[in-house]
C-alpha cells in the first residue's frame, strides 16, 4: 500500500476509533452510575427499579427505570449499540493497518520463528479463542459467580503470558487489549442486544418482562464496565516502550490491569462504601510499589545492561565512530528517504513521528531519545531488525556518555 494512502487510512481509523470509544465508554459509565444511584420514588412499586434527578445544562432531568409493558412503550425508543460496533470495527481496521500491513514489524517477536503469515494467523486465533473461552465459561449455569471470576482471572494471566511470549512486547500489549475489547463488543452483540430484542418481543406480544434476560444483559454489561480501564491502558501503551520492552512486561501488564480494574470497582461502590477513596489510593500505592520492585530488582534487557555498564569504561567515542552505527542501524527507518532494502523500512518510516537522523544536527537533537530507546530500554531498533550488536550499543553509550558531541 502506498505510504501516503496508509497514513490517511490510519488517521481516519484512529479518529473514528477514538470518537466511537469515547461515546461507548461514556455511555457505559453513565448508565452504570445511574443504576447505582436509583432511589425509590413517591410512586414506587414492584415494577419500578427506582428514579433519580439530575441537573445539567441549566435544566433538570428526571430519570426512571422500570419494567415496561406494551402500553408503556413510546413510539421512539433509543438503543445504544453502534458505538460498540464502530469502536470494534475501527479498532480491527487499525490492527490491520498498523500491525498486519507492516509485515508484522510491530507484531512479531524476533526471538520466535513465526513467519508473517503465522503471526497474523496466531493473532486472529488469539482474539477468537479469547472470546470463545470466556463466553463458554460464563454461559455455564451456576448459583454464584465466584468460581467463574477466579477462573477468568487465571485465564487472563495465561493469555497475557502467552501473548508476551509469542508477540513483540508492543504487539502483546495491543493484542491483550484487542482481545478484551473483543470480549466487550461480543457481550454487546451476542448477549446484551439479543436479550433486549427478546425482551422487546415479549413486551410487544403482551407478555411480562423476563427478568432472566435482564440479569443476563446486566451481567455482561457489568463485565464491560470492569474491563474498560484495562483496555484503555493497553490502547495507549504503545507510547511507553519502557513498559512493553521490559523482560517482565507480562508482570507489568498484569499489575497495571489489576490496579485499574480495582480502582474501577471502588469507583463503582463509592456510593455505598465510604472508604472507597482510601482504597483507591492504597491500590495505587501498592501497585506502584510492585512496579518499583519489578524495575529495581527484575531482569534487565541484556543489551541495555551490558551497554549501560560499559558506557564509562574505556576510551571516549567520537561522532565519526558513532555515526556509522546510526546510519546502518537506525537510518533505514528514521529518515526522510527510508531504505528500500526491506519493505518494512518504508512502512515503519511513517510511524517515527518525524524523528529523523539524516544530519548531524538531527542526531544531536535526539541524542537523549537514542540513549533511552537504544541503550536504557533496548527497544530500538524495533525488534532489532537491523541487527544492532551489543558492541555497537556500547559504542553508542560511550559516545552519549561523553556528551554526544558532533564535532
Amino acid at each position: 500500500m502506498e505510504t501516503h494512502t496508509a497514513e490517511w487510512l490510519s488517521l481516519l481509523a484512529r479518529w473514528v476509533h477514538i470518537i466511537a470509544a469515547i461515546m461507548w465508554i461514556g455511555n457505559s459509565m453513565l448508565y452504570n452510575w445511574m443504576d447505582r444511584n436509583l432511589r425509590p420514588g413517591k410512586d414506587h412499586n414492584e415494577t419500578k427499579f427506582g428514579e433519580l434527578w439530575m441537573l445539567h445544562g441549566g435544566g433538570f432531568y428526571r430519570l426512571e427505570k422500570f419494567r415496561a409493558q406494551s402500553s408503556t412503550l413510546p413510539p421512539l425508543l433509543y438503543w445504544f449499540k453502534w458505538q460498540s460496533y464502530t469502536t470494534w470495527i475501527s479498532g480491527f481496521a487499525l490492527l490491520i493497518l498498523v500491525y498486519f500491513q507492516s509485515r508484522g514489524a510491530f507484531l512479531l517477536n524476533p526471538a520466535n520463528d513465526l513467519s508473517y503469515g503465522e503471526g497474523v494467523a496466531t493473532a486472529l486465533a488469539f482474539l477468537a479463542t479469547g472470546w470463545l473461552v470466556y463466553d463458554i465459561l460464563w454461559r455455564i449455569p451456576s448459583k454464584g459467580s465466584g468460581i467463574k471470576i477466579v477462573l477468568s482471572l487465571l485465564l487472563l494471566v495465561f493469555a497475557v503470558k502467552f501473548a508476551t511470549d509469542t508477540f513483540s512486547g508492543r504487539g502483546a500489549y495491543l493484542m491483550v487489549g484487542a482481545m478484551l475489547a473483543t470480549l466487550m463488543s461480543g457481550n454487546v452483540f451476542f448477549h446484551i442486544m439479543v436479550s433486549q430484542r427478546k425482551m422487546m418481543a415479549d413486551i410487544e406480544s403482551g407478555q411480562d418482562q423476563d427478568m432472566a434476560l435482564y440479569t443476563r444483559a446486566k451481567t455482561r454489561s457489568i463485565h464491560n464496565n470492569y474491563i474498560t480501564f484495562p483496555v484503555i491502558f493497553t490502547m495507549m501503551s504503545n507510547h511507553f516502550a519502557n513498559l512493553y520492552g521490559h523482560p517482565l512486561n507480562w508482570a507489568i501488564l498484569l499489575i497495571l490491569m489489576c490496579m485499574s480494574a480495582l480502582i474501577r470497582h471502588f469507583m463503582n461502590i463509592r456510593f455505598t462504601w465510604k472508604p472507597w477513596f482510601a482504597a483507591c489510593v492504597a491500590t495505587f500505592l501498592v501497585s506502584g510499589l510492585l512496579l518499583f520492585l519489578v524495575f529495581q530488582f527484575g531482569a534487565k534487557p541484556a543489551h541495555a545492561s551490558s551497554a549501560a555498564a560499559s558506557a564509562t569504561d574505556g576510551p571516549a567515542v567520537t561522532f565519526d565512530e558513532a555515526r556509522p552505527i546510526i546510519q546502518n542501524r537506525c537510518l533505514p527507518c528514521h529518515s526522510e528517504t527510508p531504505s528500500t532494502d526491506n519493505p518494512m523500512y518504508a512502512a515503519l518510516a511513517t510511524t517515527t513521528g518525524g524523528v529523523h537522523f539524516d544530519t548531524p544536527e538531527q542526531i544531536k537533537a535526539y541524542a537523549e531519545r537514542i540513549k533511552i530507546r537504544a541503550i536504557d530500554q533496548d527497544t530500538m531498533p524495533l525488534g532489532n531488525m537491523t541487527g544492532m550488536t551489543t558492541e555497537e550499543r556500547t559504542t553508542l553509550a560511550r559516545w552519549l556518555a561523553a556528551g554526544a558531541s558532533i564535532h
